[in-house]
């Protein structure tokens, strides 16, 4: 599985794809500082270019979303304390429309599905889905709270270290995982959808590409809670 970090112009040559080998170092005790941010989602009316920064806190804490896609309704509880830079990322996508019309572009049955890429909305560009993100990189968030890959955990992927972009995956099984991906929000309604998703046909390894590659129609930002 692959997607991208950093601050610079992001260029992804292969897809995103996840290290599926258990971590075999132990991960320290997770540690969560509070985080000041000092942007906020009506500073947004496009989709950024470059890592738009961090959302004020009361933009960012307790907050959920719904991806609602042509299979049903799949509703997270996002973790903008634990992941400030992936939740914010997230969210300024999602508000400004740039998660509409993606496909799960990769899709392996107990273990996880995949999405995010915006050229996985043209299927004249289907031999490159995988490779694409907002244009940009920023930092993993690794060590900060959850560690455990569960089902309905949601993270970002990525193709290193500090390569997140736009791309991101829903667990589906317990596939061991090492602590590499950043783990930003956990499915708290909907895993029926995603056991939809899960089951859709593919074309198997090594793409795992889905048939008929189901949708994301939006991306709904509950009010806070």
């Amino acid at each position: 599985m692959f997607v991208g970090a950093g601050c610079v112009p992001a260029s992804v040559e292969e897809p995103i794809e996840l290290q599926v080998e258990p971590n075999t170092v132990p991960m320290e005790e997770p540690v969560v500082e509070p985080v000041t941010g000092d942007v906020s989602l009506s500073d947004f009316t496009a989709p950024p270019t470059a890592f738009p920064g961090i959302l004020v806190e009361a933009e960012r804490v307790n907050r959920s979303v719904v991806l609602h896609t042509d299979k049903g309704d799949v509703t997270i509880a996002l973790y903008g304390d634990e992941a400030p830079a992936a939740v914010s990322n997230f969210l300024i996508l999602a508000n400004t429309g740039f998660y509409d019309g993606v496909r799960f572009h990769r899709i392996i049955k107990d273990f996880m599905i995949q999405t995010g890429d915006p050229q996985s909305k043209d299927v004249n560009l289907s031999s490159r889905w995988g490779m694409g993100g907002p244009g940009y990189q920023f930092p993993d968030e690794l060590g900060r709270g959850h560690n455990t890959y569960q089902p309905g955990t949601l993270a970002m992927a990525n193709s290193g270290s500090n390569t997140n972009g736009s791309q991101f995956f829903i667990m589906h099984g317990n596939t061991p995982l090492p602590n590499l991906y950043t783990i930003f929000g956990q499915v708290t309604d909907g895993m029926d959808v995603v056991n939809m998703l899960a089951t859709v046909e593919t074309s198997g390894p090594p793409s795992d590409k889905p048939l008929t590659p189901p949708v994301i129609k939006s991306i709904e930002i509950l009010p806070v809670e």
